[in-house]
């Protein structure tokens, strides 16, 4: 999981545009992470997720296309709202070849581990994601609907 939120005590209008809210959401955090990557910092970590005992692999290759990977991972990532309006934006999918979701990958690569230092592309943009999601939702909610709320609350995990 990237980011979760739950805006408390929506009304219907409001339920009905949090689905467009989402999507536009994951599309600006998509494009985010895309506009600050530098792949060289990837490719010194192939190596190590070849070796890595973590990964499930059904059909090991010699060699991994990282920028293959690290695209893989943004595409994948997607949003669901469960039905108590708790919104959760995550990774889904699998490492190609293997029985890895494409998620685990993501947190190696993006927190780093005991040999490999962190490279914090998903996190730094996540992080501004989660500063300023009330001011996002009530941006959207006034462009959308014509409409400013001062009141609005947010929980974020």
């Amino acid at each position: 999981m990237i980011l979760q939120f739950k805006f408390e005590d929506l009304t219907t209008k409001h339920r009905r545009v949090l689905n467009d809210f989402c999507k536009s959401l994951v599309k600006s955090i998509k494009f985010d992470i895309s506009n600050g990557l530098i792949y060289q910092k990837f490719i010194d970590r192939e190596k190590i997720l070849l070796d890595a005992t973590w990964i499930n692999w059904i059909d090991k290759s010699d060699n991994i296309n990282m920028r293959y990977v690290v695209d893989l991972i943004i595409n994948n990532i997607d949003y669901k709202i469960l039905k108590n309006d708790m919104c959760i934006i995550y990774i889904k999918g699998y490492l190609p070849m293997s029985r890895t979701k494409l998620e685990t990958v993501a947190r190696f690569l993006d927190k780093g581990n005991d040999n490999c230092p962190p490279t914090a592309f998903i996190s730094k943009v996540v992080y501004k994601y989660k500063r300023n999601i009330l001011g996002y939702w009530k941006s959207y909610i006034a462009n959308k609907l014509g409409e400013i709320k001062i009141n609005e609350r947010i929980r974020i995990r």
